[in-house]
């Protein structure tokens, strides 16, 4: 199913920002490049994508406002196929072919890089900077911040932690995630226990001060570690509690997610992977997206993402009835 929208325009927005029209154009020429951007349902990280995006256009409204309109394709054939280890996994695609997600990233960092959004730190033009200070007023360590922004009202506290190579071999020992991997053994090798205790305190203190800041204050904080290897891995911890952060990943708890990423490379071109960590203090596989365009994941993942999208509806229609 094809549906039209209008997706972003010049227009002041909720947040006081706007998008000037040559941006505008640069996501036009995006969505319309050879990979395609995933069409999911209020930012929300942990479902899987219902579709891709298609077919943008920029036209000059009546007012003057430029206006970013798509082409939304929503998956429409689905299939079950079982995993290596014998459980039912659902598969969407689109009849007429899919194109690789463009949210894939490679990047070998050469420190962790946080990334936060500037409307859960309160929107103000020094939020990031404090954000940053109080971190390091804590501990000692070497990391990037940046932003990011999404178009929800007040969107629920999220934070990205992008992990280094080093740190990753350290964590899960998948080096062949990174094209450097002779070289990557080498410095694994030479990462120090306290090089390893400061990681850790960074982790737990950065987990800290997000609970204690971020906006508004009674929803979860959803912290996603990421690993921007060949193939994406994202580890996803949502909870009220900052210390559960650091323990999700301790190097034991992690040796599950190891044995299942070599598994799910068997089974499909995995361009991207993630799991939860869920309320028994276990990591599982959630869903992960394909090289042609498919969405594989387990039938909870796609049970969640239906509820997720039936409340939202119930509780719009609550707040605005006709």
């Amino acid at each position: 199913m094809n549906k039209k929208s209008i997706i972003a325009s010049s227009h002041l927005d909720r947040h006081n920002h706007r998008i000037m029209p040559s941006a505008l154009e640069q996501m036009r020429d995006i969505i319309n490049g050879e990979k395609a951007v995933q069409l999911s349902f209020e930012h929300n990280t942990t479902m899987p994508p219902l579709g891709q995006i298609k077919n943008a256009e920029t036209y000059i409204a009546d007012d003057g406002e430029t206006m970013l309109i798509v082409e939304q394709s929503y998956f429409d054939e689905s299939f079950i196929i079982q995993s290596e280890e014998g459980e039912d996994l659902y598969v969407e695609r689109l009849k007429e072919g899919g194109r690789p997600f463009n949210s894939i990233e490679y990047e070998e960092l050469g420190s962790i890089e946080v990334s936060v959004d500037i409307t859960n730190l309160g929107n103000q033009p020094d939020s990031v900077e404090k954000f940053k200070n109080s971190i390091e007023s804590e501990v000692d360590y070497d990391f990037d911040l940046s932003e990011f922004g999404r178009k929800s009202e007040i969107p629920d506290p999220q934070i990205l932690i992008k992990l280094t190579p080093e740190i990753v071999a350290y964590l899960l020992g998948l080096t062949f995630l990174f094209k450097f991997s002779e070289k990557l053994g080498e410095k694994f090798g030479e990462l120090s226990s306290n090089d390893i205790s400061k990681f850790y305190k960074f982790v737990s203190v950065t987990a800290r001060k997000t609970a204690a800041v971020v906006i508004p204050k009674l929803r979860p904080v959803t912290y996603v570690i990421q690993i921007l290897g060949e193939i994406n891995i994202e580890l996803v911890i949502v909870t009220r509690n900052p210390d559960d952060v650091a323990k999700a990943i301790q190097k034991d708890s992690l040796r599950s997610v190891s044995d299942k990423i070599k598994s799910l490379m068997k089974l499909a071109d995995a361009q991207k992977i993630q799991f939860l960590f869920n309320e028994k203090g276990e990591w599982e596989f959630n869903y992960m997206l394909t090289g042609n365009g498919e969405v594989i994941g387990t039938p909870k993942a796609f049970d969640n993402r239906t509820k997720f999208i039936n409340s939202t509806i119930s509780s719009a229609r609550l707040e605005n009835p006709e």
